[in-house]
């Protein structure tokens, strides 16, 4: 009878080294997220955006900032309730400008950690902010041909991080974009407020590779350009979404 065990024994040594890589990972200590102040320096008025591979942590950090987010006035806060009661839309927010940037490295991103933070990474009151949108301006949604929302939260969405297994491809340069509502009823403004953004990411040369998975949305009233919001009547009513599915699988 011929024995395995010696090509058994040659194929765990070469898994052990393997299993003690990945629990060393697994328990090296991460150290805090990266602050604005150390990421920009000092930062003298108007807003920036950068961009931080954090290797330790498994994370891109996107910042951006300073932001000044000025209380809302009762009368603002009224006419966003009209708004919201006459259209469904928010149209007395307070929109930032469109940040862009370029996602640094080729691999799979996992899902997102939002936090409103000050130059010293001290945490600000989510609610300062209503949502933020992200837009992959290289890559179309899969049902209509506008620019792929990689990213989107609102003040009360919890950080959402993909299983190990899955993933969102994308490549180093790839052009993306960060947009803010800001929603300030604190009843006082504040000064250097700053979007920290960490993004979980697997590297392209990852010994174990994820499947590749992509967002996809679905509206009943989607028209490029106009608002998405509609009434509903009383009684029984339909809508339909139709759509030719532009790729083949």
């Amino acid at each position: 009878m011929r024995s395995v065990r010696p090509k058994s024994m040659r194929a765990l040594v070469r898994i052990i080294p393997i299993v003690t890589v990945a629990v060393a990972a697994a328990c090296a200590p991460r150290g805090p997220l990266v602050e604005p102040a150390r990421a920009f320096g000092p930062t003298a008025g108007g807003a920036r955006s950068t961009v931080v591979v954090d290797s330790a942590r498994g994370e891109v950090v996107f910042l951006a900032g300073q932001f000044h987010v000025p209380a809302m006035s009762h009368d603002e806060h009224m006419k966003m309730e009209m708004d919201m009661a006459m259209s469904g839309e928010h149209e007395s927010h307070a929109y930032s400008p469109l940040i862009y940037f370029e996602w640094p490295l080729d691999g799979w991103y996992r899902g997102f950690r939002t936090s409103l933070v000050d130059a010293d990474g001290r945490v600000l009151p989510r609610s300062l902010m209503h949502h933020v949108t992200g837009v992959d301006f290289d890559r179309r949604q899969l049902l209509n041909g506008e620019a792929e929302r990689f990213m989107a939260a609102g003040s009360e969405t919890s950080d959402h991080v993909l299983p190990r297994l899955l993933g969102v491809p994308m490549k180093g340069g790839q052009k993306l974009g960060i947009y803010v509502a800001w929603h300030n009823e604190l009843g006082r403004d504040f000064d250097g407020v700053y979007i920290r953004i960490a993004m979980p990411f697997i590297a392209a040369n990852a010994l174990i590779k994820p499947l590749s998975a992509f967002p996809v949305t679905m509206d009943v009233n989607d028209v490029a350009g106009e608002s998405n919001a509609f009434d509903v009547p009383a009684g029984h009513s339909e809508r339909r979404f139709e759509f030719t599915m532009p790729i083949g699988g």
